[in-house]
């Protein structure tokens, strides 16, 4: 399995005037609301210097194969290529980076996938953004 981050995206931005409200219009808010009920947001972090933090909307399948377990929201790039070997899965992420979705765009960040930073396991030690005490987050106090 070859899982590339790509170095340059151009992110895919078609704006929806939800004022018109033309046939064509209406049958292309409808395919968009059926394709993005299916789809997740994941935010890239790698250890370049330069990291912008993109978000991309990844397919359910690949969601779940990516953050296999109940409440996991971070992985670890490293972590799932051992763990999976499926070409399969190879064009879903080949999909993916063709789908970056602009931060201001976003409702939520459904999980992130860390690339070249397993230092930062400490900070995860279930995968979850909530394992993140004082020692990650200095704004949480500790009781």
């Amino acid at each position: 399995m070859r899982i590339l981050l790509p170095s340059l995206i151009e992110p895919i931005h078609r704006p929806f005037d939800i004022t018109n409200k033309s046939w064509h219009s209406q049958i292309i808010a409808i395919n968009e609301a059926q394709v993005f009920q299916s789809v997740k947001t994941i935010m890239i972090v790698d250890e370049e210097a330069n990291c912008a933090y993109d978000c991309f909307l990844a397919a359910e399948r690949l969601f779940a194969a990516v953050f296999p377990e109940e409440g996991q929201d971070i992985e670890f790039i490293e972590d799932f290529m051992e763990r999976e070997q499926n070409e399969e899965l190879d064009q879903e992420f080949s999909s993916m980076w063709k789908r970056p979705v602009l931060k201001q765009e976003i409702r939520g960040i459904d999980g992130i996938l860390f690339y070249g930073l397993q230092h930062k396991r400490k900070f995860y030690p279930n995968k979850r953004d909530s394992d993140l005490d004082g020692r990650g987050r200095q704004f949480v106090r500790s009781s």
